[in-house]
């Protein structure tokens, strides 16, 4: 999977999983994108917090 970013490389993601990156200090330009067309959801944004607990 790649990482979500449009052809100008600006990262593409929901209004709410950019709210949870920021909640959560995620840094969406490392998280993949499981959304419609590799958007960024907010399932993927908890999944990267976790990932990065760990």
């Amino acid at each position: 999977m790649e990482k979500a970013a449009d052809e100008q490389g600006k990262v593409v993601a929901t209004e709410g999983a950019i709210e949870k990156a920021e909640e959560l200090s995620v840094d969406l330009s490392n998280v993949e994108g499981t959304g419609a067309n590799g958007r960024i959801t907010v399932e993927d944004v908890e999944k990267a917090a976790r990932a990065n607990d760990e």
